[in-house]
């Protein structure tokens, strides 16, 4: 399935066969149109942080999509819990009460082949992706996108600011925090295996 003008001409036609009320017509083309790899949380593998750490140690904590400079979940995290009113977290990504910051930079592990679509959760299948990237490829293959492609991993020192991930929690007393915790042991230890 490709993105392009011819989809949204069919998906038209899919608009008006549903706003004149014809379903058989409306039904034939959802099925047409529609993109397999809905969201199933039981088909979803539970992610490692050191997995994930590997591959973003890897990239050089940068988007492979779009080659953006990402941020650490984890140091964003200590800014949200050092200064909750000003720089906005909310568990479930709310967008109206989580910082753009989060939306935008930060730092995400994204299937190539999506798991939905018979991908496997193996570091050859995980690339680095900015949040807003992972967002937006969702489900679909590459191929199936206008415009996307795959980047080489980044040769830059840049390591997504994991570097004052440490110091800040101590400043910030969050030094015992489970969450910051468990990334900062994964950060230290990453699961190379396979990169």
């Amino acid at each position: 399935m490709h993105f392009d003008d011819s989809y949204t001409e069919r998906f038209q036609e899919l608009a008006n066969a549903l706003a004149m009320g014809n379903s058989a017509k409306s039904q034939r083309l959802v099925r047409l149109l529609a993109t397999p790899g809905s969201f199933d949380p039981k088909a979803r593998p539970s992610p490692s942080i050191r997995k994930w750490a590997g591959v973003f140690e890897r990239d050089s904590y940068t988007c492979r999509y779009c080659g953006q400079k990402t941020i650490a979940p984890p140091v964003l995290r200590v800014v949200s819990k050092a200064y909750p009113t000003l720089f906005r977290f909310h568990p479930n990504w709310k967008a109206s009460e989580t910082d753009a910051a989060y939306l935008v930079l930060s730092t995400s592990a994204d299937h190539i082949v999506p798991i939905t679509r018979e991908g496997i959760d193996e570091p050859a299948n995980l690339v680095t992706a900015c949040w807003r990237c992972n967002a937006m490829k969702a489900n679909f293959l590459l191929s199936e996108l206008r415009h996307w492609e795959l980047l080489p991993p980044a040769s830059t020192p840049w390591r997504g600011l994991t570097e004052y991930l440490e110091p800040m929690m101590h400043q910030t007393g969050l030094s015992k925090d489970r969450y910051l915790r468990r990334w900062v042991d994964a950060i230290r230890k990453p699961d190379t295996a396979g990169l």
